[in-house]
């Protein structure tokens, strides 16, 4: 069998701008444009797969023509402000070229997509025409929300800048947690160890085949809350954990079935508005004192509402509480 091969400067540049002229087109709306870097072969396959729209698959030219035409005249295409590769590695073998390479692009909301994207091409006719596109959506994350990835070990190798904006600096700490030589720590040394255990046991998700079967086992994909403990201002420390791309994410808002779960503990507890309302900002990592300056009660009226909380529920602590709200449903 012939081994691939690097292809030479020039080839590798005349690969790289169809591929190039191919996505740019896409984005600009110019179909017969996008349309001439692709092989019109029953051969053709437009493959698309992302965590949210799960796999999509157009095979054969009619199919792939069809369907992007009228993604063309919906102008439903993503509206990107920069596109940049990374990782590139392109080979060939007797007219056929292979490229794969990490994409990174910025929408005009803000917001950033990171995939895996495969190429196949064929030499036809003295040009280099597409026969297999696979684009693999790795990320596609508000860069407001409150997320950053991690390795097994917390290392962080992903935020979105609302985090890195707040994380700039080493020193840097934020609800309870920092950054400490690349690791997402807990400020509080005992909370600390809690938090890389659950980090640890969240890794051995990883893999597709574990992930697989804890969804099989349970029927959800892999969340959990995790509650360390009260600071120093009575604030609950928390973060929820989930897994996907092969890394741990770790969310710093609130858990995003919060309010499905305060409703549900309403009905179960029979809690009032007012105690309902104050579990929701205790739930969110807000001291009694804050929560009450929200909203627009005083402490004691606070404090009170707490104690009935906890008679209802029957737990005796603000980190208790949280995670028992967070288990409901």
């Amino acid at each position: 069998m012939m081994s691939s091969t690097k292809v030479r400067i020039d080839e590798r540049d005349d690969i790289l701008a169809v591929i190039c002229k191919e996505t740019q087109s896409y984005f600009k709306l110019d179909f017969d444009q996008w349309a001439s870097c692709w092989l019109h072969d029953e051969r053709t396959m437009y493959v698309c797969s992302s965590q949210d729209m799960g796999l999509i698959v157009h095979k054969g030219w009619d199919a792939v023509y069809t369907n992007m035409q009228r993604d063309f005249t919906a102008g439903d295409n993503c509206k990107k402000l920069d596109v940049k590769r990374e990782n590139l590695d392109i080979t060939y073998q007797q007219g056929i070229a292979w490229a794969t390479f990490d994409e990174i692009s910025l929408n005009e909301n803000g917001d950033l997509d990171e995939s895996f994207q495969t190429r196949i091409l064929e030499w036809v006719d003295g040009a280099w025409k597409m026969v297999f596109l696979s684009l693999a959506v790795r990320r596609n994350q508000d860069q407001r929300s409150k997320q950053l990835a991690v390795t097994s070990d917390g290392h962080v190798v992903w935020m979105t800048k609302y985090m890195s904006d707040i994380f700039s600096a080493d020193s840097s700490e934020y609800a309870g947690f920092m950054i400490s030589a690349g690791r997402f720590r807990a400020t509080n040394p005992e909370f600390d160890k809690a938090l890389q255990n659950a980090i640890s046991r969240a890794a051995e998700l990883h893999s597709y085949a574990a992930q697989y079967r804890f969804m099989k086992r349970t029927g959800r994909g892999f969340r959990y809350p995790v509650i360390l403990g009260e600071d120093e201002f009575g604030s609950v420390i928390s973060c929820s954990l989930s897994v996907r791309d092969g890394v741990t994410y770790i969310d710093l808002a609130q858990d995003h079935a919060l309010e499905r779960r305060l409703l549900t503990s309403k009905v179960i507890f029979g809690l009032s508005n007012g105690q309902l309302a104050l579990s929701k900002h205790i739930a969110s990592g807000k001291s009694l004192t804050i929560s009450a300056g929200e909203l627009d009660i005083s402490v004691n009226t606070a404090r009170t509402h707490l104690t009935r909380i906890y008679e209802k529920t029957g737990v005796n602590s603000q980190t208790a509480l949280v995670r028992l709200l967070l288990s409901v449903g």
